[in-house]
């Protein structure tokens, strides 16, 4: 690969590497709200962007050493992209666990009305006062 095709490459990861960590971002946001069909919609372009980074990173490399500032810089959204990764999984198994809770509530509260006896209609009851 010629070193220009290199640099291209490297800006191509570099906007797409960021655009998925603006998306993790955003994907924290709609999960802290539960919103769940943006969710999965997220999740899709999240999808495509990491197909289109694996394919990329499969791709030969020639060109500058290893070291130098791009090469620093993509590594630097890598991680920003791990990191933002791992939060939104665990801000999805913290909602996941509410949900659990709340739907546990409701069981719980429909066993509970499904087992309430209305009291019945009293007894005509008739006593004499004299024994």
């Amino acid at each position: 690969m010629r070193p220009d095709t290199a640099d291209a490459v490297r800006g191509d990861a570099g906007a797409r590497l960021t655009e998925l960590a603006a998306l993790y971002a955003e994907l924290d946001g709609r999960i802290a709200a539960s919103a769940w069909p943006e969710v999965v919609t997220l999740l899709g372009r999240a999808q495509e962007l990491i197909a289109t980074l694996a394919q990329s990173a499969d791709a030969p490399r020639t060109g500058p050493a290893a070291g130098d500032d791009a090469e620093m810089e993509i590594d630097a959204l890598a991680r920003a992209v791990i990191d933002g990764h791992a939060r939104v999984l665990r801000n999805a198994e913290a909602a996941r666990t509410a949900a659990a809770a709340t739907l546990a509530g409701a069981r719980r509260g429909r066993e509970r009305a499904a087992r309430y006896r209305a009291p019945g209609a009293p007894e005509a009851f008739f006593t004499s006062r004299t024994v």
